[in-house]
């Protein structure tokens, strides 16, 4: 008897689920609560086919109330995410051609640097950093194709744009385009 009673608190404590977790856990201790609530169990068919389908009907309640519980806490991480990155997006916009890092927004935002990661991850695919060097990329290529040869030089338009280390801005450009930036300014 008191095996069984500690079998059934061990099922109920792992579906404790908000109250209908409580409510089946409060619902299995009156029926283990004695044991002649077991043997009218163990000895009827019309018992054992009540108790079956109460227990089926209380399982299904503390899965809904859980699946409806986890479905509302992503629908509000997912909407947090989205708004942290249009506003890590407009921040960066706003700072463009500044030096910015992904532990600058972070700060400016109130929100940890993991957090911010997070969210671009879910939102735009990719992270903080790769996100401001590949908009400031897309920048100067529009930059170039718009200008002369004469009219701008390519360290001038890489520096307007935020990039400090001129020889590392050649690399990403040339593996993002697949081509040098002096190749886009002279076509």
């Amino acid at each position: 008897d008191k095996s069984i009673r500690n079998h059934g608190a061990k099922a109920a404590s792992m579906l404790a689920l908000g109250s209908w977790g409580r409510r089946l856990r409060r619902w299995l201790f009156e029926l283990f609560g004695s044991s002649t609530a077991l043997d009218l169990l163990a000895s009827d068919r019309f018992v054992t086919s009540r108790f079956r389908d109460r227990l089926l009907v209380e399982l299904n309640n503390v899965v809904q109330a859980a699946l409806g519980t986890a479905i509302e806490q992503l629908d509000g991480y997912r909407s947090r995410r989205y708004g942290l990155a249009r506003e890590a997006q407009k921040l960066i916009e706003e700072r463009f051609a500044e030096p910015i890092s992904t532990q600058c927004i972070a700060r400016d935002l109130g929100v940890s640097s993991r957090v911010l990661q997070y969210a671009f991850r879910d939102v735009l695919q990719t992270n903080p950093h790769h996100y401001i060097c590949n908009r400031r990329l897309k920048s100067v290529r529009r930059a170039l194709r718009e200008r002369s040869a004469s009219d701008a030089t390519i360290a001038a338009l890489a520096l307007e744009n935020g990039f400090s280390e001129l020889g590392r801005f050649a690399g990403h450009y040339r593996r993002m385009f697949g081509e040098l930036p002096s190749i886009t300014l002279r076509s």
